[in-house]
């Protein structure tokens, strides 16, 4: 069992923690949280990554803390050549989202990001689909507002990273050419964001927001005679092809944290960098600061 340093304790954190538990090749080892003297459980127990002794038997770290503290921890997991996973994005500094990177491919060090939409099932899914010829995709992604207390980031790093690496996923997020955005901000925020741009010949139309009303999650893809619509949220693909309609519904109870987890563990126990894993999640960072 592959023994899991859990950093962070928030509601990704518990998240995280749910899936170590349910696994069965990883045990959690640790919880590192400013709040951690509320919390009662067997274990290694720390306010801060300072006061860990990394060298330890850990084979792994997670990292579900704020945003703006995931340079320094990442910064000590990477340097004692720790598997770490990052929670999305790595940082909103692109600097420091390239050092960390640069740093895990120049020394074989293996590091995840968190984007675990590719591993919702409908995407699994499309991944297995000819998407050649497609023309045009329209993208959705809103939620309501949040807890006051929850330090989130632009809704573009927060929301709209899912869709930026779906497509990557899917199509290869290479040579892009912005057409327009619309960023509003609220709170000194940016909340809403409209963006429209170029990519391999596919139009892309992203809508974001965190003070919408409802929470959505939905993709429509059009090419030259096919469509699909895909709800993300209840796992749900139309499919029209040629005008012959086929509808998929995939398990609710389908956890994509489990396969994201495991995906992690694998790239352990084989001792295993996924360097084309970084330089997808590089050009999604960098995509991201350039329309910022």
């Amino acid at each position: 069992m592959l023994k899991l340093l859990l950093v962070g304790y928030g509601n990704m954190g518990k998240v995280h923690e749910k899936a170590i538990n349910n696994s069965d090749k990883a045990v959690l080892y640790g919880i590192v949280d400013p709040k951690v003297s509320e919390l009662k459980m067997k274990g290694l127990l720390s306010k801060d990554i300072d006061f860990v002794d990394l060298k330890n038997d850990i084979d792994g770290v997670i990292i579900s803390s704020t945003t703006k503290t995931h340079y320094r921890i990442a910064k000590r997991t990477i340097e004692n050549k720790i598997p770490t996973f990052i929670e999305k994005p790595i940082s909103t500094n692109i600097k420091e989202v390239k050092e960390l990177i640069n740093t895990c491919l120049d020394k074989n060090i293996i590091l995840q990001t968190g984007l675990i939409e590719n591993f919702n099932p409908a995407v699994i899914y499309l991944k297995k689909e000819d998407l050649n010829f497609t023309k045009e995709i329209n993208i959705k992604r809103t939620s309501p507002p949040l807890d006051k207390k929850r330090e989130l980031e632009n809704v573009v790093h927060d929301l709209g990273i899912h869709d930026i690496g779906i497509f990557d996923y899917l199509y290869n997020l290479e040579h892009f050419s912005l057409i327009n955005k619309s960023l509003i901000e609220k709170n000194g925020m940016i909340s809403e964001a409209d963006i429209t741009f170029l990519s391999k010949g596919i139009k892309i139309n992203l809508i974001l927001s965190n003070i919408a009303e409802e929470k959505k999650r939905s993709w429509e893809i059009i090419g030259n005679d096919f469509s699909y619509n895909i709800d993300l949220l209840n796992k749900e693909v139309i499919k029209n092809d040629n005008g012959k309609e086929e509808r998929r519904i995939f398990e609710k109870s389908y956890q994509s944290i489990d396969l994201q987890l495991d995906d992690f563990l694998e790239k352990i126990r084989k001792k295993s960098p996924d360097k084309d894993h970084l330089v997808k999640t590089l050009n999604i960072h960098n995509f991201i600061d350039s329309i910022l």
